[in-house]
Parts: structure tokens; C-alpha cells; sequence
């Protein structure tokens, strides 16, 4: 049996890269397919880690805000994608049958339960958001009532914010690919301790909060070095971020590398992680973080304070508390004894708590629990792990 996990885009950023790893933590019980419907730098990911990929692409045009015009010359477009993808997944799911489990709330959501519901197999479904409220919102959760299917929640915060008509989900948080081995900090000659920040650079994960918590240990005299690396999606907050390390003297303090492909060596390079994020559900940046044992100094919001231990494996602060951050990362920055002890409880909880076997065997129980997946499993004459 097949778990066919299917990402809402193609890019290497939160919940396609979570499909990505579902189906590779779950290929050794069932065997994983990642289903794509953009083509994208996801695609070449898979392709490394041996993953199978199956694809139909939606056409995005910009339909929301077009003018009438434009939106009537392309809907006929974009709504062929949307079938093709349907009709085309429905087909695949039931040539090989198994469970076609959807991740996000997003564009695809409605066009892969119907392909689902189609082909007659089991579904499930992992939310990565949280709850914000608003019609598309409303109008998912009302899908996936109608469709009943069942639904994973990636921490109890998560679980509480949602209408109660979620109040059943179960719980499993996401899970690292692999665990790195551990391997000392790599300490140059005369190099400053390094900050880094990881994640597609926008003020919801807290870039502008991140760069003046930098100008206050600057303003107190700290050293140490700020490692900006992730992607820059909108023109304007790159030029905002230029424009205010230039302004307070942060340019030898602050490099910005960009969006990295590969993220093992990142982590290695730095001493403390940092994450200012103003809503995140459950930032796998901070599980990477800790599976690589650097102290985490993050927000205290939404999933977090599930993930971090505060005070054991790193610092929780309120919201947009830049004081808060500054004093959190000044302690880390001026104990080099507490870098390491924290990030060795930090690594520990994260073998506990997100590794690929805890991982495997949370989806194993739940999948096993759902009497559409039983089913299935009885009628293609294959034992369930």
C-alpha cells in the first residue's frame, strides 16, 4: 500500500517540504509517492532522495485581482488544470491503490479530496496552519467536514485555536528527515559567535523584528555576526532591510546568503538560532535547529512552546518583545557553556520527539486506527505495520 502525499506547491518551503518528508519517513511501512500539482525546485529534492514523483500542474494567473477582462480570457485555463489534475489523480489512485494523504489548506485542497473521493480511497489529511479565520478558511473546513476525513494537527496550540468542528484531530508534530550526527561548532580563529535566521525573509517571520533586536546587542556592545538565509519574495521588505542596516551600522554585523539548498552545513556554521516569527504553527527551521544542538531563542507562540523547552533548550519570548530577544541572545552570546548545554537538551528532545522512527510509528497507529485504511488493506491482502 502507497501513501501518496500530496504537497500544495512545488518550492522548497515549509508544508511541500513536510509532504516531501512524509512520504520518504513513511516509504519503509507503506511506500511513498510525492503528488505534486506545480513543478518546482521540490521536484529535484525528491528526485535526491529517491522519492517517486507524480505531477500535474495548476496554471496560477492571478485570477483574484484580474480585471474582468483578464479574468475571463484565462478562467477557462485555469479551470482545465484544475480537471486535468483531478481526472488524472483519480485515474493514478486507482491504478495504485492506497491512501492519499493531502497536506495544507491551500489551492489544491478541494481538487485532490474530489480526486480522492473518485478513486475510492482512504484519505487524511496534516494541517500546517494556523488559524486565521476568514471566508477560504471557513470554506476548507467545511470541505473537509463534508468529506469527513480524518485530520493530523502538528500541536495541541494548533488543535485549540481551530472551531471546535477540529476538536477531534490527532496530534502528531512533524518529524526531521534524518538526524544529523552531531558535530562540533566550527570555531575559526577571531570569528564572532553567529546568529543565524532561517526562512523565507518577510515581516510575518519577524525579519524587521530580527534586524532591530541586532541594532540593540550592537547598541550594547556585543559581538557577534547575523546570518540571514532563506528566500527574499517581495522586492520592497529586501530594500527596507538594506536601507536599515545601512542606516545603523550593521553591515559588517549582518550577511545575507540567500536562499541555500542544502541546509545540513548552514546549521553547523552557526551558534545560536534565532526565530522572531510573529505566527509560525510549527516551524520545522527550529527542529533542524535543534537536531543540529544550537540553542533556539524564538517567540513564545502558537506551536513553539511545544517544540522549545524554555529555559533548558533556549529562551521563549513574547511577541515582538526586541528587548526580550536582545537580552535572551545577549546571555547566550557572553556563555559559551550555556550555548553548548542547551543545545544538548535541545538535540535530545528532538530525538525524542521528531525523529524519523517516533515519526513512523505515531503514522503507523494512526493509520491503522481508520477503518477506510483496514479496508483496503484487507481487500489488497497486505498486513498493516
Amino acid at each position: 500500500m502507497i501513501v501518496h502525499s500530496a504537497s500544495p506547491w512545488g518550492n522548497l518551503t515549509g508544508a511541500p517540504l513536510c509532504a516531501l518528508d512524509h512520504a520518504k519517513n513513511m516509504a519503509p511501512d507503506y511506500g511513498g509517492e510525492l503528488v505534486l500539482c506545480g513543478h518546482g525546485p521540490l521536484e529535484d529534492k525528491a528526485r535526491e532522495l529517491g522519492v517517486p514523483i507524480w505531477c500535474s500542474p495548476f496554471l496560477f494567473m492571478g485570477l483574484r485581482h484580474a480585471r474582468p477582462l483578464r479574468f475571463l480570457k484565462n478562467v477557462g485555463r485555469v479551470a482545465a488544470s484544475r480537471i486535468r489534475y483531478v481526472i488524472a489523480l483519480a485515474r493514478h489512485l486507482r491504478r495504485h491503490p492506497g491512501i492519499l494523504h493531502i497536506h495544507s489548506r491551500a489551492a489544491h485542497l478541494p481538487y485532490a479530496l474530489l480526486a480522492g473521493r473518485l478513486a475510492g480511497v482512504p484519505m487524511a489529511m496534516t494541517l500546517h496552519e494556523p488559524w486565521i479565520g476568514g471566508f477560504e478558511e471557513w470554506w476548507h473546513l467545511v470541505l473537509m467536514r463534508a468529506a469527513r476525513i480524518p485530520v493530523v494537527c502538528l500541536s495541541q496550540a494548533m488543535v485549540s485555536q481551530y472551531p471546535k468542528l477540529l476538536r477531534t484531530a490527532t496530534i502528531i508534530p512533524n518529524a526531521l528527515r534524518t538526524m544529523p550526527e552531531p558535530r562540533p561548532r566550527r570555531v575559526l580563529a577571531g570569528r564572532p559567535p553567529v546568529i543565524g535566521m532561517v526562512g523565507t525573509m518577510i515581516p510575518e517571520k519577524g525579519l524587521d523584528l530580527c534586524l532591530e533586536t541586532c541594532r540593540l546587542l550592537k547598541e550594547r556592545g556585543l559581538v557577534f555576526e547575523l546570518r540571514l538565509v532563506g528566500r527574499w519574495t517581495r522586492e520592497p521588505v529586501r530594500k527596507q532591510a538594506d536601507d536599515f542596516i545601512a542606516r545603523h551600522g550593521l553591515s559588517s554585523r549582518v550577511r545575507i546568503l540567500g536562499e541555500v539548498r542544502s541546509g545540513t552545513g548552514i546549521y553547523e556554521d552557526f551558534d545560536i538560532f534565532f526565530l522572531p516569527t510573529r505566527r509560525d504553527s510549527f516551524p520545522r527551521v527550529v527542529m533542524e535547529a535543534m537536531g543540529h544542538a544550537l540553542p533556539v531563542v524564538a517567540t513564545r507562540v502558537d506551536g513553539i512552546p511545544e517544540m522549545v523547552a524554555d529555559g533548558a533548550s533556549g529562551f521563549l519570548v513574547a511577541p515582538g518583545d526586541t528587548a526580550g530577544f536582545a537580552d535572551a541572545l545577549g546571555r547566550l552570546l557572553l556563555k559559551p557553556e550555556l550555548r553548548a548545554e542547551m543545545g544538548k537538551t535541545g538535540r535530545a528532545l528532538a530525538q525524542a520527539r521528531f525523529s524519523p522512527e517516533a515519526y513512523r510509528q505515531r503514522f503507523d497507529e494512526f493509520y491503522a486506527s481508520l477503518p477506510s485504511v483496514r479496508r483496503l488493506a484487507t481487500k489488497l491482502g497486505e498486513a498493516l505495520p
